[in-house]
């Protein structure tokens, strides 16, 4: 391999070098082969995805052909030839060195969610080297018009993770990445703790293991944080993760801090730095985020069974052809591996927790992405749940015909500083309500008030509202809530908390042999995968993971409750035609 030292003719046969190196990557990037055609697999991010034209989503700006050709000059591959990026590494890095017209990283911070085996530490390794040597910053010499890498003039690189083991995974590909004359070259020094500049020249790459304090107030220009699937608060990892944006959002703008996060889908309910970030990604927060999340992971549709299991692996592994799905599935059908775990692992599906009410892969199955819209004239039932200040306060609308629930609005407490002396909006609750039922078709509205008390009157926090809802619209429901009061259906009451059970019993039958059909909504898909199931006198119920979980289910409360009317109306409908016959 050609080196940048030594006589011109050396450096000739360097350029040349570089220059057969880009057009294999410029081929590659363009060609590579697609997944395989009907594959139960869901594709996230921008790796996987197709353009308009057919061909590969590539970004409009990118340095990727500068880094990837300075990897394949310097670094030695697992077969002891030069490194050579895979067809989706490649495009995966055209989007992780994606740049704007100012010469920014689209993205200051990348998931990178594989199954397991896939080799995300070895890519690790080398981007870190990237970082430490590499043209991994964008420059501009003709103000703006095109763009290229360069070195980092002062690299400092962490590569984090929770165990000691995981730091040496990730550390022990360096050294075999490293050639002798690349040691020579750049003046290495690899050890245990780290890589260095021998020469004095600025540059480091440290492993930090479960220590925040020893993170604290870096100068990171990158920061890899591996297995962040493992990262919880008993391991101080949420508190690292902390650490790590604190440091990366005061960094100096030249200075362009990213984050890396490389993981395996998380366990449901762990409270995981993955499973949160997850989360916020299945909400639609990545853009507000500056965050990039990139997955290639079956489909709820997919079957964990010995005769699909090949063709999800096959599907689920990407370009990592070393990974044999045979012996894959041999894991997969051990009778000690639990059938979430070998969906985590080998299918890249987000694990739930053993208690939890629905798992992913079973709500997402019923999700219909062309289910019609609610419509003004069509018939539905509608529950709100009034929350104070910890609770939610959610409202969601059944439509009668199909069962189907929409969102129609949803007040919680938000997840930092501004949580402090929070209340919820009753003003803006009461006027979303009012709009809702005057503009469509309601046939019921039920809402639980909550006993919480005002702060200044000590009057029950929703009773005055709830009351004019009676007053105002309780002639025009035909399901009413009791004789009394049109509205007002209190879960507390004991006959209530019976329906209620036996509503959640009802909607989970239907969800398992694909009876509910719903559009996917975020916000409720997150209540619902919050729940966990609770017994009761009357049945398995559904309620937090814990009274102080901030992880709020109050929609799924709702959208129960609402089915529950559905079913009740739809019956009462029935006896009242049966009537008319008789």
């Amino acid at each position: 391999m050609g080196r940048r030292r030594g006589p011109a003719l050396v450096s000739v046969a360097v350029e040349e070098e570089e220059r057969a190196i880009r057009g294999y990557y410029e081929r590659l990037l363009e060609s590579g082969s697609p997944v395989p055609e009907g594959a139960p697999v869901d594709v996230v991010g921008p790796t996987w995805a197709h353009a308009a034209d057919g061909g590969w989503l590539l970004p409009e700006r990118t340095i990727a052909l500068d880094a990837m050709v300075w990897a394949s000059s310097h670094l030695r591959g697992p077969d002891g030839g030069p490194w050579r990026f895979t067809a989706e590494q490649s495009r995966f890095l055209a989007w992780y060195y994606a740049i704007d017209s100012a010469g920014r990283f689209l993205t200051p911070t990348v998931v990178l969610q594989r199954c397991k085996g896939w080799g995300k530490d070895p890519l690790a390794a080398v981007l870190a080297l990237i970082a430490l040597l590499g043209p991994s910053v964008p420059e501009s010499t003709d103000g703006g018009d095109t763009w290229h890498g360069r070195p980092e003039r002062d690299p400092w690189i962490r590569l984090l993770a929770v165990s000691q083991g995981q730091t040496r995974t990730t550390m022990g590909n360096i050294p075999s990445l490293v050639t002798p004359e690349m040691r020579a070259e750049y003046s290495l020094h690899i050890g245990t703790g780290g890589v260095t500049r021998r020469d004095g020249s600025p540059g480091v790459i440290i492993p930090i293991t479960s220590n925040p304090h020893a993170a604290e107030g870096s100068r990171a220009t990158l920061t890899v944080c591996t297995e962040t699937q493992n990262w919880t608060r008993s391991n101080s990892g949420v508190e690292m993760m902390g650490v790590v944006r604190g440091d990366a959002a005061k960094s100096p703008p030249e200075r362009q801090a990213r984050i890396l996060h490389l993981c395996n889908a998380a366990r449901s309910g762990d409270g995981s730095v993955g499973l949160t970030v997850r989360e916020g990604h299945e909400q639609g927060k990545d853009a507000a985020a500056g965050i990039m999340y990139d997955s290639l992971e079956a489909s709820a549709q997919a079957v964990l069974s010995a005769e699909e299991a090949p063709r999800v692996v096959e599907a689920v592994r990407g370009d990592a052809i070393w990974l044999t799905p045979s012996r894959v599935v041999q894991d997969i059908m051990d009778p000690s591996t639990p059938p979430s775990e070998a969906r985590r692992k080998w299918y890249n599906q987000v694990g739930d927790a053993e208690t939890a009410w629905l798992t992913r892969q079973e709500w997402d199955a019923c999700c219909d992405p062309e289910l019609p819209e609610l419509d003004p004239g069509d018939e539905c039932c509608v529950f709100f749940d009034g929350g104070k200040s910890d609770d939610a306060t959610a409202c969601v609308a059944v439509r009668v015909s199909d069962g189907a629930p929409f969102v129609v609005g949803l007040w919680q407490r938000p997840p930092d500083a501004r949580a402090h002396g929070w209340v919820a909006p009753r003003e803006q609750a009461d006027a979303t309500v009012r709009d809702f039922v005057e503009h469509h078709r309601v046939v019921g509205l039920w809402a639980d008030p909550s006993h919480a008390l005002d702060d200044v009157t000590m009057e029950r926090f929703w009773d005055e509202i709830v009351d004019g809802w009676h007053r105002d619209y309780g002639r025009r429901l035909a399901l009413r809530a009791s004789r009394e009061h049109s509205v007002n259906w209190d879960m507390s009451n004991p006959a209530h908390h019976k329906a209620f059970v036996q509503a959640v019993q009802a909607v989970t039958t239907e969800v398992l042999e694909g009876q509910l059909v719903h559009d996917g909504d975020a916000r409720l898909r997150a209540h619902i995968l919050h729940c966990v199931r609770y017994p009761t006198k009357y049945g398995v119920s559904i309620s937090k993971e814990h009274r102080e979980s901030r992880k709020k289910i109050d929609l799924a409360v709702c959208a129960v409750s609402a089915r529950m009317m559905r079913a009740e109306y739809r019956n009462r409908r029935m006896n009242r035609s049966r009537g008319l016959i008789w």
